[in-house]
């Protein structure tokens, strides 16, 4: 029985290790970058994002472009409600690529260069990207708050990269 438990937990903590789940986190006041994309609306909760996100990957190898995920959140959970968020499931693109994409039905949008607060998370899996959403923007609204930045946030987004996602929130001085 004992060893059952010691075993349990050896497994449980190779988990925690394995999946960094237990990583710091840091945010980072900083402009962000300049993003040409083009997505997929997706209509729901945040949490099943997944298939849209598929969907704009796909659409983006069918045309030989090398997909980077972006999911911009474009409405405010705690305001609107869950089965009426909009989220853009979409591939940072050209101007060039984005022109061709929304001839097939996707839809563009753009990003521009502004103040932004990020968390950087290390990882690749698919679970340790979501531990760190549900790690990281706790973290980025408060951040926000104690910044007095409520009124002023205009979007955020995560941008999933090889090994890491940023997961911003992003407002203008204007």
């Amino acid at each position: 029985m004992i060893y059952s438990i010691v075993f349990i937990a050896l497994l449980l903590i190779s988990a925690i290790v394995y999946l960094k789940l237990l990583q710091p986190i840091k945010i980072t006041q900083e402009t962000s970058y300049e993003y040409w994309i083009a997505g997929i609306m997706h209509i729901g909760s945040y949490n099943k994002i997944g298939e849209s996100l598929r969907k704009a990957r796909l659409q983006a190898e069918s045309n030989n472009i090398a997909p980077q995920l972006i999911a911009v959140y474009l409405d405010n959970p705690q305001i609107v409600k869950e089965e009426n968020c909009r989220t853009l499931a979409g591939i940072r693109v050209t101007q060039a690529q984005q022109s061709q994409l929304i001839e097939q039905g996707m839809i563009p949008y753009y990003i521009g260069q502004e103040n932004s607060l990020i968390c950087r998370w290390k990882g690749r899996l698919i679970l340790t990207r979501i531990f760190g959403a549900i790690r990281c923007y706790p973290k980025l609204s408060q951040q926000v708050k104690s910044m007095n930045l409520e009124q002023k946030i205009h979007i955020a987004y995560d941008v999933y990269l090889e090994n890491e996602t940023q997961f911003v929130m992003q407002w203008s001085n204007h």
